[in-house]
């Protein structure tokens, strides 16, 4: 997060009706790293909603949040200080590579997962990457949410450290979510398959196998998205994040232009 301008707090404090005193005892708080005054800083400041993007390809995945206008978390537990509501917050990013987990800590991941299921419920989306649906993963309401869990996978050379194979990402017909595109080529590793809920729409398939990889599930107000691309190798970050692939791109733009 970039630094304080107090100015332009204290303009949005006024806005939301709040009085505050002791304006220079404030500043030297925030200056010591308050995380009550930068959360209540972060709720004043918020003028239309954004897009969080947390990847444990940490820097990695910079460009890609760059292309989506999306701010990057430098670590899931950040998504406990944000005001995780549609009016402020429109869409979660979780792309997840490696079977990251959100937070060692059981309370505080318990605590991310039930807001992010509030989220949802209230009209948020959710888009979730390839390792989400892994039980080491060790995120059950994220896996529960999506409609899915993982039953086998296909490896392609990649994940042995070779280049990544072309992975085609054919559109199902007739779309739930007009405008996609209607087939892509991305950089994967491997490709998951899952055991899917009824309730879970399939927007993509492989080209060769027909395994489901991108869904969608509508969840309370909002809905939840599951992307099959972006597996961790040997040699690094994923190149379809990393690059980012151009189709990753167009298929995330989609996701988080259509309404909750």
């Amino acid at each position: 997060m970039s630094a304080i301008d107090w100015s332009e707090f204290m303009r949005g404090v006024a806005m939301e009706g709040v009085q505050v005193g002791l304006v220079f005892a404030a500043g030297v708080i925030a200056s010591r790293g308050s995380h009550v005054w930068k959360r209540l800083y972060r709720r004043v400041r918020l003028r239309k909603p954004v897009t969080l993007l947390y990847s444990d390809c940490g820097i990695h995945a910079q460009t890609l949040a760059e292309r989506l206008g999306a701010v990057r978390l430098g670590n899931a537990e950040e998504l406990a200080g944000w005001p995780l509501r549609p009016k402020s917050v429109r869409a979660v990013l979780l792309l997840i590579t490696d079977v990251t987990q959100l937070s060692a800590n059981k309370r505080l991941l318990e605590r991310i997962e039930g807001r992010l299921k509030t989220f949802c419920d209230a009209g948020g989306i959710l888009i979730l990457g390839h390792d989400a649906i892994y039980r080491r993963f060790r995120a059950e309401t994220l896996r529960e949410m999506a409609g899915g869990k993982l039953s086998g996978f296909k490896g392609y050379d990649g994940r042995d450290g070779g280049p990544a194979t072309k992975v085609v990402y054919e559109l199902c017909t007739p779309s739930p979510l007009p405008g996609l595109p209607t087939k892509v080529e991305l950089s994967d590793n491997e490709v998951l398959r899952g055991d899917w809920d009824d309730s879970v729409q399939v927007l993509y398939k492989s080209a060769d196998a027909g395994d489901p990889l991108v869904t969608q599930r509508s969840y309370g107000k909002g809905r939840v998205h599951w992307v099959n691309s972006g597996d961790h190798t040997r040699r690094g970050p994923p190149p379809s994040i990393a690059g980012p692939d151009e189709g990753l791109v167009e298929i995330m733009s989609v996701l988080l232009s259509k309404p909750g």
